[in-house]
């Protein structure tokens, strides 16, 4: 029998916690907080990109852990306060957290299932669950989610081989005759909608999709309150396959990030000889098929030379490259959103083949650290799909 639901998840003790404010990611497991007027560096147990959070004086939660020869901090960032909303950030609580509410009967798919083992071994893997339902046992992975737009959420917001290597053993053991699901625990009550990242992981977006039909997808949206502990608010939420149908094939609209490191005059082909300033750039382009091939080349150096993007990244360093996969030409569009937020642009640069004033954009800092510029992001590739959800109903 199931236990009360009037016992409650908290995925800290609350005399841990601490509040502090983020100021920088040092790298991937590492970030620098404020605790009481002094800078300290902080384990982060994330390994996604958290763009559209970790922002320079967000207010977040840390765990007081303590020092021991196991690790270098005595802090865990735990926690973020979003727009309002607590999310949950450290990935390693995800899977108390899910033990927890199928223990508990909350989550409506699994309601009768109970908890065999933790952490399962099937061949090469390890599954984080193996599970009991009352038609026999079932295997189910677990993934946490933390990029929202308003009403839809993805995962995941890095590329991840080993997200794309569960699901395609879980198909395969499904194909097999064996029971098995996959568990997104969206660390928000906000979200309608669930759809793999295609922008950011095409790979497991195509294995997802290959794959819907043999697999028990289950996207579990809850709540967390400000001491991290989970509120009663627990739903599951709709799969729209007929968008990633629609808009994840490799076409659409990208962006190269770029960096100039010192005031140069650059040849920029036909365009002649250009003053570019020290910064960073943005370049908007498109591609109406081999999207990704298109990003590729623009990160290697040895390459006939046409555009003129092509010119500029002798000289420049690339940052990251960010796609928009879609069956719209927003290239344009997207062109005009940066240049809103841009503190300079370079006239008639890769435009030639339309009315625009520019597709590259100068900023004084690193535009993945501005709040406008991930939130537009946010739009071209989340919020902008709200219009395909209302045409569906």
């Amino acid at each position: 029998m199931k236990n009360s639901i009037k016992t409650q998840f908290r995925a800290i003790p609350a005399g841990k916690l601490v509040s502090a404010v983020f100021i920088r990611r040092i790298n991937r497991f590492l970030v620098e907080c404020e605790l009481k007027g002094s800078l300290i560096k902080v384990f982060l147990p994330n390994p996604g990109r958290l763009w559209e959070l970790l922002f320079a004086g967000t207010s977040v939660i840390l765990s007081a852990d303590g020092h021991s020869e196991s690790r270098r901090t005595d802090y865990t960032l735990a926690g973020i306060n979003a727009n309002g909303t607590t999310v949950m950030l450290n990935t390693h609580m995800a899977n108390h957290a899910v033990r927890w509410l199928i223990e508990q009967g909350r989550i409506p798919s699994l309601r009768d299932y109970s908890v065999i083992r933790q952490e399962y071994t099937v061949g090469g893997s390890r599954f984080d669950f193996l599970l009991q339902g009352k038609d026999g046992k079932m295997l189910l992975e677990v993934k946490s989610c933390t990029l929202f737009g308003k009403k839809i959420v993805m995962f995941p917001d890095a590329p991840s081989e080993r997200a794309v290597k569960h699901v395609r053993e879980l198909g395969h053991l499904a194909g097999e005759g064996t029971d098995v699901g996959v568990l997104f625990l969206v660390q928000s009550f906000e979200p309608d909608y669930f759809l793999p990242d295609y922008h950011t992981d095409p790979s497991f977006a195509d294995e997802l999709y290959k794959n819907k039909d043999l697999l028990k997808i289950i996207p579990a949206s809850v709540s967390w309150d400000a001491g991290l502990a989970l509120t009663d608010k627990v739903r599951e939420l709709t799969v729209p396959w007929s968008v990633v149908e629609r808009e994840s094939a490799d076409r659409g609209c990208y962006m190269v990030v770029l960096r100039v490191e010192e005031d140069q005059y650059i040849n920029i082909g036909s365009m002649g000889e250009i003053f570019f300033r020290e910064g960073f750039y943005i370049y908007v382009g498109s591609a109406r098929k081999n999207l990704r091939a298109r990003m590729e080349r623009h990160k290697r150096k040895r390459k006939r030379l046409h555009w003129h993007i092509d010119y500029l990244l002798h000289s420049a360093q690339v940052v990251t490259t960010i796609p928009v996969r879609t069956a719209e030409d927003l290239e344009c569009e997207l062109a005009k959103k940066i240049l809103a937020l841009s503190n300079w642009s370079v006239p008639g640069f890769g435009c030639s083949d339309c009315n625009c004033p520019s597709h590259l954009f100068g900023m004084s800092s690193n535009p993945l650290n501005h709040v406008q510029f991930i939130d537009d992001l946010i739009y071209f590739r989340i919020d902008r799909l709200e219009k395909l959800l209302s045409s569906r109903s």
